[in-house]
């Protein structure tokens, strides 16, 4: 039920105007945060970098690195990050895990030859990956194309920054108990 409840943040108006909503099916929802709040509020539940004020930034600046977001109806969560100007790219589920990195210009066409070698390198986490590759091929078409429409744009990403780092109110809270 929680995670259903992440599918109604979409409607709030303070939120829209913090994300390019790229995708949205009864099952997935692609976006680009464009504020660490944003990206907070998305990848909470994840140890991904770019929910930090410090990380975002580094990475956001600029424009050239896209921060694509895939929130599944299920509560999974997994991203894509897209370099424009190196064509560098990685996947991840929720985990700091970079897979499947590499200078591509379609993140989609994951080869078995790539899987191995990501079993190679990370045996230990063999069931994400498979899960993982699963999920990304399970991206509707629809979507696949508008990211790789964004991609051959090379239209850099409007990003905002703001002075205070996102944490979530309850987290505020259990911060100022100490």
């Amino acid at each position: 039920m929680k995670h259903l409840k992440l599918f109604e943040e979409f409607e709030k108006e303070c939120i829209k105007q913090e994300i390019d909503l790229i995708y949205r099916d009864r099952d997935v929802v692609c976006l680009i945060p464009k504020t660490q709040r944003a990206s907070y509020i998305y990848g909470k539940r994840t140890f991904w970098c770019s929910t930090r004020m410090d990380t975002f930034e580094e990475i956001a600046e600029g424009g050239d690195v896209i921060l694509f977001r895939f929130i599944f109806k299920d509560g999974y969560k997994m991203r894509l990050t897209y370099d424009l100007s190196t064509k560098l790219m990685d996947w991840s589920d929720k985990s700091s895990v970079h897979y499947f990195e590499g200078n591509k210009d379609n993140p989609f066409k994951i080869s078995n030859s790539e899987i191995a070698k990501e079993l190679t390198k990370y045996s230990k986490y063999k069931d994400k990956i498979f899960e993982l590759s699963e999920r990304i091929n399970s991206i509707p078409k629809i979507c696949k194309d508008k990211i790789i429409d964004i991609i051959k744009s090379k239209k850099r990403v409007d990003y905002k920054f703001s002075e205070e780092e996102y944490v979530s109110p309850k987290l505020r809270t259990n911060l100022h108990t100490f």
